[in-house]
């Protein structure tokens, strides 16, 4: 067993040498949430929590077996409660915090304005300073204040806490949000009134130097992003009414925002969501960070630890769903005060990218320098690593990117920067395509160019280019015109067809019907027969030839030797010396000539 000076397990006994034996039965303490185990790394630390019970806390019997074993896990030391109802007094409060979580001297409780539903400060240590709102008034539930009194042996200071329920939904520049910007407003100058610095609403309350403060509740911050940063940096919206901006922290600076996380999943929400928002983070927790360090912080979901965890912790898996406890999740950090630092160790929060914690002279820890991650490159994406305690630079590609596609595909180098592209390459090999890049379509377009085919040749065709095969030979000129006399050619010359008439291409090689010629339009044209009158037609020897006499010898008169003579000729053809005998012209010695030749025997020929 081990002998505890002042507290057990965290939970102060005031200033007085109070011996308490605890049994830690050879449990390693410290705190490792993953493992369910919320132990305060420092029993000095001071645990603060804020928690929206959705007015289920005492007034659901339904729901007392949730809240015990969350708040017995979680052992504060202070909590700020939002949404207790009407029908809930003082000592409801009292007799329930003292049942769950008994401490000497019994727990304090300070009621804050009700409208509806109120806000309430619940504390192991003696809360002073009391008050329901600030000077000049705020908005929706006002401001309920208090003074935490630490004992003076284990604290060089006390803590100044405004716990707050602002106006909830509504949309950024709505009338719910300018409530809420109105309680930002006030909440911002209360904290410079409360350094002491001078204020248009008169000096209201003076809090000795270095005294911490710590701003927290359910903001609802639903709407535009001013009211936060009104309670982060003093940046008061109505002036006239609120006065002059004024910075929160006492090294005139910003207040910090803590925003911590589940320690199961990184998730930042603490209100969970229903059919038609998503979750968010509500409740926050704002702390002046000059006097005071957050030893540890998280958001408690029991929906998300394991079940080693959770039987570690002495939690149920449903304890902090809507339907067992509160929308809301429990928000928790452990507040480390200055006394006991003497070096710079002393402040060290074991945290290496919010920089190295110094001691002050006051004995009081300083926030360290955040890590200067910027490598000056550009491009890269610059943080600071926890698990490694170095910096990473990783460049991102996307960051070069121009928006142009034809100049290729810029990259980030870690050290050089941004550098550009390879152009992107648009031949297809083809040559008789033009070759672009389309920076419309971010694609490339090769257009077949029929000109670039072009042999210069006539009657070959006209070429083509085929975007695939590159140029294809044309069809060549047809140059026949249907006319079967005429020599068709092409004339590279004229770029045209030549169709020149041949009478030779007509002849059909007979004498007796005359010469045929070509006409370039009516094809052969027949021609005249060459023998007229009283001649005919000697195909044989191409010739026109006397119509025949029956004169043989001849003697002027057809007599009977010319008779014997005809007679010869008779049936043959009129021609090698039968001439005579063709009296009809037909070219045939025949019964038209005998009878011809018969009228004319034995008269003159």
């Amino acid at each position: 067993m081990i002998f505890c000076l002042s507290r057990c397990n965290g939970r102060p006994f005031g200033a007085s040498l109070v011996m308490v034996v605890c049994a830690w039965a050879g449990v390693a303490q410290g705190f490792d949430p993953l493992a369910g185990d919320y132990t305060r790394d420092d029993p000095l630390d001071v645990r603060i929590v804020t928690y929206n019970h959705n007015r289920n806390f005492i007034d659901d019997s339904n729901t007392d077996a949730e809240f015990n074993r969350i708040l017995i896990a979680l052992d504060p030391d202070i909590i700020c409660f939002q949404e207790f109802p009407s029908g809930i007094s003082v000592s409801d409060i009292e007799n329930r915090m003292d049942g769950i979580l008994p401490t000497a001297g019994g727990w304090q409780v300070h009621f804050g304005l009700f409208a509806g539903i109120r806000t309430v400060l619940v504390s192991r240590f003696p809360l002073t300073i009391r008050r329901t709102d600030t000077i000049p008034a705020s908005s929706t539930r006002g401001v309920t204040i208090a003074l935490a009194d630490l004992p003076d042996a284990d604290y060089s200071r006390d803590v100044y806490l405004l716990g707050v329920h602002l106006k909830c939904c509504g949309n950024a520049g709505g009338s719910e949000d300018q409530k809420r910007q109105d309680s930002a407003d006030a909440i911002a100058n209360w904290l410079g009134d409360a350094r002491g610095v001078a204020r248009a609403s008169g000096n209201n309350i003076v809090l000795p130097t270095d005294t911490p403060m710590v701003v927290l509740g359910d903001f609802n911050m639903v709407g535009g992003p001013q009211p936060e940063d009104t309670i982060t940096t003093g940046n008061i919206q109505d002036e006239g009414m609120y006065g002059v901006d004024v910075s929160g922290d006492w090294d005139v600076s910003d207040i910090t925002n803590l925003m911590p996380a589940d320690p199961f999943t990184g998730d930042t929400f603490t209100w969970q969501g229903s059919g038609q928002f998503a979750p968010s983070a509500l409740d926050r927790i704002f702390y002046t960070d000059s006097i005071i360090t957050v030893a540890n912080s998280f958001i408690l979901n029991t929906n998300t630890m394991t079940g080693s965890a959770l039987a570690a912790a002495g939690l149920q898996s449903g304890d902090t769903l809507a339907s067992n406890s509160s929308d809301h999740l429990p928000v928790v950090v452990d507040l480390r005060f200055g006394l006991g630092c003497s070096i710079d160790p002393d402040c060290d929060d074991g945290i290496f990218c919010n920089g190295a914690e110094t001691c002050d002279g006051n004995g009081a820890c300083q926030s360290g320098t955040p890590i200067d991650c910027n490598d000056g490159v550009s491009c890269t994406v610059d943080f600071c690593n926890e698990i490694t305690t170095s910096c990473d630079n990783l460049p991102n590609d996307a960051s070069c990117n121009d928006g142009a596609f034809c100049n290729g595909v810029e990259t980030c180098n870690a050290v050089s920067d941004c550098q550009p592209g390879t152009p992107v390459n648009c031949d297809d090999g083809v040559t008789c395509t033009l070759d672009a890049c389309n920076e419309g379509t971010n694609s490339c377009d090769n257009t077949p160019n029929q000109a670039s085919c072009d042999d210069g040749a006539f009657c070959n065709g006209v070429e083509v280019c085929n975007a695939v095969s590159d140029c294809q030979p044309g069809t060549p000129v047809n140059c026949d015109d249907g006319v079967t006399c005429t020599n068709d050619s092409c004339n590279e010359g004229t770029n045209s067809c030549d169709n020149a008439p041949v009478d030779s291409n007509c002849d059909n090689n007979l004498f007796c019907d005359g010469t045929e010629t070509c006409d370039p339009l009516l094809d052969c044209v027949t021609g005249s027969p060459p023998c007229m009158g009283a001649t005919w037609c000697n195909e044989t020897n191409d010739s026109c030839v006397a119509f025949g006499n029956g004169d043989f010898e001849p003697d002027g008169d057809v007599d009977l030797i010319d008779y014997a003579a005809f007679m010869i000729c008779f049936g043959q053809a009129a021609d090698g010396g039968c001439e005579p005998a063709n009296i009809s012209g037909d070219e045939m010695v025949d019964l038209n000539d005998l009878a011809l030749f018969v009228a004319q025997l034995g008269g003159p020929s």
